[in-house]
């Protein structure tokens, strides 16, 4: 069976049948652009499609799905977030880099992965700030085992996905922009990824988020490390997103920064 969703041809298999706005049925999963997403409406309410392997997604800029606290995360999981200050914006959530930030204790299902994949659209609005390795997203007893916007001395340097053992940070000097920045990490190795170009490699024995540690965003669990940044989405996988993977998501989502 084929669909035309969205103007374009989307093949089926005849597994069981959902409403699209309110209208007709069709049978799952729908193939679009090459990829089978999991738990799908579409141009729906309750959950936007994510790739298979999200245990997190988190549509901050959605008007509907996100402006209320407790903030439920849309992928199967629903895991429950405590909101503090990060208000919503259009675009996202802006958190002020006080005391900002979103906790989501600590999921079971981030407990003993081998292998994870970091992804968010971020803004930041300080460029100059004091600590580095203030998070975007974090799962660790320190202040890294993330994705980190990193500051040295003073000056910004970058965006870093890091672990107990290691780190990668982008030489970069940020701009007032927005920026797709994905970290893939696995027991051997760690790749920053930013607006789809590499920025570095780094080998090591990383474990990843096996710490006992909330999974928080906009700060990290060492005190004092908030990033004052506007966040517009941020999705976490379980295993390594291949570059084809990632950047069909660059390309589906820059629109909305853009």
């Amino acid at each position: 069976m084929t669909v035309i969703l969205n103007g374009k041809a989307s093949n089926t298999k005849p597994e069981e049948v959902i409403v699209i706005n309110g209208k007709r049925t069709i049978e799952l999963p729908p193939i679009i652009n090459g990829f089978v997403p999991t738990d799908i409406t579409i141009n729906g309410y309750d959950r936007p499609p994510v790739l298979p392997g999200c245990i997190l997604y988190l549509p901050f800029w959605h008007s509907k799905l996100s402006r209320q606290t407790p903030i439920y995360s849309m992928d199967k999981y629903g895991h429950a977030g405590t909101v503090v200050g990060a208000l919503w914006r259009p675009d996202g959530r802006y958190h002020d880099g006080s005391d900002d930030n979103v906790n989501f204790g600590n999921p079971a299902v981030f407990s003993g992965l081998t292998e994870v994949t970091w992804e968010a659209w971020v803004y930041p609005q300080d460029l100059v700030m004091v600590k580095a390795y203030h998070g975007i997203i974090s799962k660790c007893a320190t202040f890294k085992g993330g994705l980190h916007i990193n500051y040295v001395a003073n000056a910004v340097k970058g965006f870093a996905v890091s672990a107990d053992d290691g780190s990668v940070v982008s030489t970069d000097s940020l701009a007032d922009s927005w920026y797709h920045v994905i970290g893939l990490a696995s027991t051997t190795s760690l790749e920053l990824i930013v607006d789809r170009t590499s920025k570095g490699t780094a080998t090591g024995t990383y474990t990843p988020v096996t710490d006992a540690v909330n999974l928080l965003v906009g700060r990290t669990n060492d005190a004092g490390r908030f990033s004052r940044v506007i966040i517009g989405e941020i999705r976490v996988f379980n295993r390594i997103l291949s570059e084809a993977e990632y950047t069909y998501l660059d390309y589906a989502t820059r629109w909305r920064y853009q």
